[in-house]
This record gives structure tokens, sequence and C-alpha cells, in this order.
């Protein structure tokens, strides 16, 4: 048993992340950068993805909601709120926030796949405040050799902030003591089928609320958590 205190995690939606940090929502800040190499198979998978139920419910979300509590700032950036995408520079204003404003403590931050990690790490260590000797960026895959593992386990020394960019596939469902924040960008890779290569697939999808928080109790049990979800619940 992991030692610690177990309370139910606090949980803020993408609404309240908005609020919290200021950051405005834009149709151009929210393109999500893997590099030129990635960018025409990024395009191709999202025009072929198929929509299940949950997506439907995400996009209808917006204007089903009330959101006459929260900053005019905040209700515009939902209007333009693209759902296709991960939003990279989301999650940066995000680590930013905790960084700057939060207590202690180490960041874990669900992607769908493992071209997702790296491309969030490359933007990460580009920005002068994430990239700092202060902040250890660690990535964390069903494929990355074990003897890699023990740094993601391990708490850093002095005032370093630990942010650890993983999957929420099973076979990553691991216990990191030291997390007091969680990220997720609310989708995971399901099977599909791509009828027009008349083949079977990993293509993006909506999580379910019960998943998410199953996630979470997963990678850090029995630890106090503030849990930043990107997602749309209410």
């Amino acid at each position: 048993m992991v030692p610690g205190l177990f309370l139910w995690p606090q949980t803020d939606f993408l609404e309240d992340v908005l609020d919290m940090t200021g950051y405005k929502l834009t149709p151009y800040n929210q393109v999500d950068d893997y590099g030129q190499d990635k960018t025409w198979k990024t395009q191709k998978q999202g025009v072929r993805k198929r929509k299940s139920k949950i997506a439907f419910v995400v996009e209808d979300a917006p204007e089903a909601a009330n959101f006459k509590e929260y900053t005019p700032q905040t209700r515009d950036s939902l209007s333009c709120w693209n759902t296709d995408l991960i939003g990279f520079n989301l999650i940066e204003n995000i680590l930013c926030h905790i960084c700057q404003k939060e207590r202690p403590g180490a960041v874990l931050v669900f992607m769908i796949g493992w071209d997702d990690i790296n491309a969030l790490k490359d933007q990460l260590q580009a920005h002068p405040l994430l990239g700092y000797r202060k902040v250890l960026i660690l990535t964390c895959h069903g494929s990355m050799a074990s003897s890699d593992q023990w740094l993601i386990f391990n708490k850093p020394d002095g005032e370093v902030r630990k942010i650890v960019l993983a999957t929420n596939m099973p076979e990553t469902s691991i216990t990191i003591n030291d997390v007091v924040f969680v990220v997720d960008c609310g989708k995971a890779k399901e099977s599909s089928y791509d009828a027009l290569n008349n083949t079977p697939c990993l293509l993006p999808s909506w999580i379910s609320k019960a998943a998410a928080l199953h996630y979470v109790f997963a990678a850090v049990l029995f630890m106090w958590v503030s849990t930043k979800l990107s997602l749309p619940w209410g």
C-alpha cells in the first residue's frame, strides 16, 4: 500500500480551467503541432475518424450547458472550442499556471499516444518556464525501457517540479507517489475500422467520466489529488 491520505479528488472542468487561468481559446491557438512530418497524417485521420456517441455529446455541450456564472472571455472560448483537437497550447498554459501558482508536487498528464507525448514534450521543453532547470519533464509509455522507469517514481530534489506525460492505456497503469495534479486530455485510442483502406485501426475517442476517474485513482492511489481534467462534464 502506498502511504498517504486518500481524499476524493477536486475536479476542475474545461470551463473552470479557462476561468482560473484566464486563457482564451481562439480558432488559431488550438492547432496541435506535430511537426511537418506528421501534419498530413494527422489531418487525414481527422477526416476519416468515426464519431462516437460521446463525441456528439461533447460537441453539443457548449450550447446545451449554462455558463452564465463564467466570464464573457470563458464563454467566448467555449463557443470556438475545437473538440477534434487535443489542445497542446491549453495544456501548456495549465502547466504554467500550476508551476507558478499551485502547491508543490508532481503533475501527471494523460495523453492519447506516443506521438502526442513526444510532440507535447518538445513544445514544453521549448517554453522558457517549463524548459527551465526547475521543471523535470518525463515520458511514460508501455514500450519504454524498464531501466528508464525509475526516474518516473523518483522524487526530484529541492524545488524541482516533475511533470510526467503518459498514456492512459492499461499497460501503463502505475502508481506515482508524489503526484498532486492530474491533467487529462479526455481522449484515448479505440479500435475502429478504416473503410477506405479496409483495415482495422486505432483512432482517438472521448473517454467516459468513469474511465477518467479510474485512471486518476490507478495512478495516484491513496494520495491527495487536485485534478484538472479538461473535459466537458458538468
